[in-house]
């Protein structure tokens, strides 16, 4: 689908700034002058995407158009054929292979009564804990589990919006989005029970790919994963909305800064607002000019996606996912006196 011919390129809004700051409107070839506008670029639109909170508002305005719907498959445990384990080293029998998803650290191993953590998937027919002890020795031919609760997060991830829903036909609820010390307390109290996932967290991750790096490595950034509670019984696909976060687009002038034409003036605005603070004559229109388009997009924002209708608020306690989980689920009371699944 064609973007609008109203929707301001960077190349229109690199254009704007180097106007108003005496340059001209001929492309700049490289050198401080390009340098500086791209500077000024980056600036302005990181000031539109992560606005200011307003006056007379609580919190900053989060822009619907930078909260997409993405799907996630969550995966059943997987117990094919026997295993062997020396030294935190676990070998897979016969001729059968590991997912390629046990690569995720911190996925659960289940062997003996006891739960370790994988540190990584070294072959097809190998797995290593993070205890490497004898204490964990098992001998050919024993059974295992090995289960998966937690997922990567898309590396441009910037939060989660609302509920994770499970798709029609699972039948199952939606998911309670809690802190991760809450599922942290739900493993202490339960292990990795196998179910629907009821709870789910984000936490930032500290391992990137197969290595695991310290916390902010300044070399890949924060990314996140998800943890979920309990740990999937089948596979399930779910569904949830999150604010993505937006790559560096001055490397194409050709790239239309999301908002489009709705925000157009908007980020442009912003953008002059940042030249203005470096132009050689002091000026305040364009930091008052954004403030003032700011207040207005966020108002747009929130009319275009406000609903006019929430649907009946009606006692479903007699429905059949209701009725589903009262009798097909088993229930524990923790040491506060909360039952789960609540």
């Amino acid at each position: 689908m064609a973007e609008s011919t109203l929707s301001p390129t960077i190349e229109d809004i690199r254009l704007e700034v180097q106007r108003f700051l005496g340059w001209g409107r001929t492309a700049l070839g490289a050198g401080d002058a390009k340098n500086d506008v791209d500077a000024i670029l980056k600036r302005g639109l990181r000031q539109f995407y992560a606005p200011a909170v307003l006056p007379g508002e609580s919190s900053a305005h989060e822009w619907s158009f930078m909260q997409p719907v993405a799907n996630l498959t969550v995966r059943a445990p997987y117990s094919t054929s026997t295993v062997t384990v020396v030294d935190g080293v676990v070998t897979l029998a016969g001729s059968n292979v590991f997912p390629t998803y046990s690569a995720q650290f911190g996925n659960v191993f289940t062997v003996g009564g006891n739960e370790y953590t994988v540190a990584s998937r070294d072959s097809n027919t190998q797995l290593t804990l993070t205890d490497q002890t004898s204490d964990n020795d098992h001998a050919a031919g024993s059974e295992y589990s090995l289960k998966f609760p937690k997922y990567e997060l898309p590396d441009a991830f910037g939060g989660i919006v609302g509920p994770i829903t499970y798709q029609r036909e699972s039948g199952e609820e939606e998911i309670r989005i809690v802190s991760e010390n809450y599922i942290r307390e739900l493993e202490q109290n339960t292990g990795q029970t196998d179910d629907a996932p009821r709870y789910a967290a984000v936490r930032p991750r500290n391992d990137f790919g197969d290595t695991i790096v310290a916390a902010g490595d300044p070399e890949e950034g924060s990314r996140f994963e998800l943890l979920v509670w309990p740990s999937p019984d089948a596979d399930y696909v779910l569904t949830y909305r999150y604010t993505f976060l937006i790559n560096k687009l001055i490397d194409d002038d050709g790239n239309y800064p999301p908002g489009g034409t709705l925000h157009g003036e908007t980020i442009m605005a912003s953008c002059l607002a940042v030249a203005e603070l470096y132009a050689p004559e002091e000026s305040t229109r364009y930091r008052q000019d954004y403030l003032t388009r700011l207040v207005a997009s966020v108002a747009l924002d929130r009319q275009s996606n406000t609903a006019e209708y929430y649907g009946y608020n009606a006692d479903r306690s007699d429905s059949q996912v209701f009725v589903k989980k009262r009798l097909n689920r088993a229930t524990y009371t923790d040491k506060l006196g909360n039952i789960y699944p609540s």
